[in-house]
C-alpha cells in the first residue's frame, strides 16, 4: 500500500516540476534521476510485490529510466560541445 503512495506523489512531483518549472531544466532532470534511485532502493529493500518477478520487473524498468534521464543530461545544454 506505501508503495502506491510513493509511485503517485512520485508523478505528481514529476508534473509538478515540468508544470511550475518549466525553464529549470536540469533541476526537472535532476529530480527524475533522484527519484529513480530512491524507487530501486525502496523496492530493493521494502519488496513492495508478492512474487519476486514483479519486483525484478519494476528495478528493470527504473534502470532503463534512469538509464535514459543519464542520457538526456549528456544531449542537453549543459554539456558542453567538444
Amino acid at each position: 500500500m506505501l508503495y502506491n503512495s510513493f509511485f503517485t506523489a512520485r508523478r505528481l512531483l514529476l508534473i509538478a516540476v515540468i508544470v511550475f518549472l518549466p525553464v529549470l531544466t536540469f533541476f526537472q532532470m535532476q529530480i527524475l534521476v533522484i527519484t529513480s534511485v530512491v524507487s530501486v532502493v525502496y523496492v530493493y529493500s521494502f519488496l513492495p510485490f508478492k512474487d519476486m518477478l514483479s519486483a525484478h520487473m519494476e528495478v528493470f524498468n527504473e534502470a532503463t529510466l534512469m538509464l535514459m534521464s543519464y542520457m538526456t543530461v549528456s544531449y542537453s545544454d549543459f554539456q558542453p560541445d567538444s
